[in-house]
């Protein structure tokens, strides 16, 4: 992809979230049910004529037939064709022996898989068996151990858990080798900080593999990157709520002097951080209880307990919301100092009342909307990357690495000379 491809792409998402930044800005629950007036009320009232199972269908990417020929139609087409990437989806078997990826995730496996898939048939690692490989945020250095070991190329798995990293040493030893392996070498490094040592690991000749790096660190591998005038890059960005919205999504002069009155809110960020693929309907059925209980306890706050500011309760274990009624549920989020002012039979009453039920309802489906925009937001920040990349002489692509059942973070910021 060259860099006008990037600007067009950028600047069609630009506008069509633009246009519905009332939406996704803002958590429904904040100022309910204000909130719901930046909604269209025709959208609100065909989700509302779904059932269960086709809520789950528009929840999972697909257009229930309902929807057909309706301005939803229009918006899922526009999210879908908006945030599409060339797929480098390549999940074939690396053929390793049964204990390469022993206790190691499917999520994991899988994501190994693909990206070695990708690596190996890249020319630039074909020409050199000695390119050295850095694996930023390494855990206990599954991708590493793979790469170094089957593959032998030498990797330096950074990592800043002295756990993880003692465990990865251990299982770097435990299971025979092939003659071409190379070693891991397993660095405690907090990756970021300008640690004198990262000048002596990253250098013109390396390439470095960002895995699902977290926040900042995404800004700080890329920043790494372009100083050290690395050979290659990848990066997977993930948690995105982590960032600053302030000065961590317009990177590029570009972006800069085009985008910059489209501010993205704390939010915003938190939206397009959340799993927006295919979920089994009996996952969405537990998703839609949790919600259920979200918002008829921040409902609760307002209306008996009289607390008018959004309060943060946290998650909950699946388990809860599983096996405990919405009064033993509500019971472990209520402020000590608040329990004694109500009974768990007036909770109970609560949540059982017909408007309680219609608001948490309307919620719902106001969310099932918002949500389309999760992908949306986190492709464009994505190209703002891609945007800066290129401004920093760093010719890059953006691919569909993974599939998105197994690990929705699947987009991955590759900056190579590619075979």
């Amino acid at each position: 992809m060259n860099i006008q491809r990037f600007e067009n792409q950028a600047l069609e998402l630009y506008h069509f979230l633009k246009q519905y930044r009332p939406i996704w800005s803002q958590e429904v629950l904040n100022d309910f049910p204000h909130t719901l007036e930046t909604y269209p009320q025709e959208w609100l009232h065909l989700i509302a004529s779904l059932n269960d199972q086709e809520c789950w269908q528009w929840d999972c990417g697909s257009l229930p037939e309902k929807l057909k020929n309706t301005p939803l139609e229009k918006l899922h087409n526009d999210c879908k064709n908006l945030t599409f990437f060339e797929a480098m989806l390549n999940k074939d078997d690396l053929n390793l022996p049964s204990w390469a990826f022993h206790k190691v995730s499917l999520k994991k496996r899988h994501e190994i898989s693909c990206l070695v898939n990708f690596l190996k048939n890249q020319s630039l690692l074909q020409e050199s068996s000695t390119l050295p490989i850095v694996d930023i945020g390494g855990g206990q250095g599954h991708l590493s151990r793979i790469i170094a070991h089957y593959f032998g190329y030498p990797v330096s798995c950074l990592e800043q858990n002295y756990d993880f990293i003692e465990l990865g040493k251990k299982r770097a030893k435990k299971f025979p080798l092939p003659k071409q392996a190379k070693d891991v070498d397993f660095i405690r490094l907090k990756f970021g900080q300008n640690d004198p040592l990262e000048s002596e690991i990253f250098t013109s000749d390396t390439l470095s593999l960002g895995l699902h790096t977290c926040g900042p660190l995404a800004l700080k591998h890329i920043d790494r990157f372009v100083e050290s005038n690395g050979k290659a890059m990848v990066n997977f960005g993930c948690c995105y709520h982590l960032l600053d919205p302030k000065n961590m999504i317009y990177l590029s002069e570009f972006s800069k002097k085009n985008f910059q009155s489209l501010r993205i809110s704390s939010h915003a960020l938190t939206l397009a951080t959340r799993g927006h693929s295919f979920i089994r309907f009996e996952d969405y059925q537990l998703k839609k209880k949790v919600k259920s209980y979200r918002y008829a306890l921040h409902l609760l706050f307002q209306r008996k307990l009289e607390i008018k500011n959004f309060i943060a309760v946290g998650s909950s274990k699946t388990q809860e919301y599983k096996n405990l009624s919405f009064s033993q549920y509500a019971f472990t989020k209520i402020p000590e100092e608040l329990k004694k002012l109500i009974s768990s039979q007036e909770i109970e009453k609560f949540y059982s009342l017909e408007q309680t039920q219609k608001d948490i309802e309307r919620m719902y489906y106001a969310n099932l909307i918002r949500w389309k925009f999760g992908r949306a937001l986190e492709c464009y920040i994505l190209l703002n990357r891609a945007l800066y990349l290129f401004e920093k002489n760093k010719p890059c692509e953006l691919y569909s690495f993974f599939d998105e059942t197994l690990s929705p973070r699947n987009l991955g910021l590759v900056s190579m000379s590619l075979s």
